[in-house]
């Protein structure tokens, strides 16, 4: 007889593999053939910004099962040459996909689908709830009205899937959980999200206009926090604890860590495979 153990261990990456259409970024092929075998040995991979080469990205990764939300559209009216960019790939096949494309979504942002992948998995019996993001990117001047609403869609989102945590009957948004509430359903939300919770605005700008747009990011971040009660998983080190590419949790512990940004020669030259930086993240789950 085969004993559980009291807990169960996932180890999940989160990259921003910036493969947008050429010329916008340079090698997207040549980068994706080099990042696919990167991906593999975990047991979930969030991806943004995987906008081509999809299948070259699956190809050396060697998962089974993956999920992506689409959404291009060539209409004048709606014009979107890319799609979400979002894609999950997983060792445990999926009980569960959804998925929403942002309603609101500002400046370049409005040419793609942005928007929320969510898959649920089943690991020894268990069900853990995985969303993926990419939420309004650009200063609060000008987007902040439109991350303000992405905030509430993605709150809402979480919480008609997932529940929003509580023993009661009404959800924080006023949506009505077809998840009995979500009261000890295991969650995780992984994505570029453009905010986090800055603790240190002196240190911390690389990615911010000013300090006003600091401040109200991370007003808006806290506001989705409290929206689908969700925390911030723990980062091994605290400056990246304040980083854009976030992991936020219910009922999930473990740790995030840095596994920075990885390059490969391409065309006899050393070239960094994405502009931005590679976490995992070893999370531990109690048992119900």
């Amino acid at each position: 007889m085969k004993l559980l153990q009291q807990s169960i261990s996932l180890s999940i990456v989160l990259w921003n593999v910036w493969l947008l259409p050429a010329p916008i970024t340079s090698l997207p092929k040549d980068r994706a053939q080099s990042i696919s075998p990167l991906l593999a040995g975990y047991d979930l991979v969030v991806l943004n910004e995987a906008f081509t080469y999809k299948d070259t990205l699956r190809g050396a990764a060697g998962y089974t099962h993956s999920a992506t939300l689409g959404g291009k559209s060539f209409w004048p009216w709606s014009l979107r040459p890319v799609d979400s960019g979002l894609m999950i790939l997983s060792k445990y096949p999926f009980e569960k996909i959804a998925s929403e494309m942002y309603h609101a979504r500002g400046a370049i942002d409005k040419y793609s689908a942005k928007g929320i992948l969510m898959v649920r998995i089943k690991v020894d019996g268990e069900d853990i709830d995985v969303y993926a993001t990419h939420m309004q990117s650009q200063p609060s001047s000008t987007q902040g009205i439109m991350r303000e609403k992405q905030v509430v869609q993605l709150a809402n989102f979480i919480n008609l899937h997932s529940g929003n945590g509580s023993l009661g009957s009404d959800n924080a948004t006023g949506v009505r959980s077809t998840e009995n509430f979500g009261h000890g359903r295991k969650v995780i939300v992984a994505g570029d999200m453009n905010m986090g919770p800055l603790t240190n605005i002196a240190l911390y700008d690389w990615c911010y206009q000013n300090e006003e747009d600091k401040i109200l990011r991370t007003k808006a971040y806290s506001h989705l926090k409290e929206l689908s009660n969700l925390e911030d998983a723990k980062y091994e080190n605290s400056y990246w604890q304040q980083d854009i590419n976030r992991f936020l949790v219910r009922n999930v512990g473990g740790v995030v860590k840095n596994i920075r940004k990885p390059t490969a020669m391409i065309n006899g030259k050393e070239t960094e495979l994405s502009d931005s930086e590679r976490y995992v993240f070893e999370a531990v789950i109690d048992r119900s």
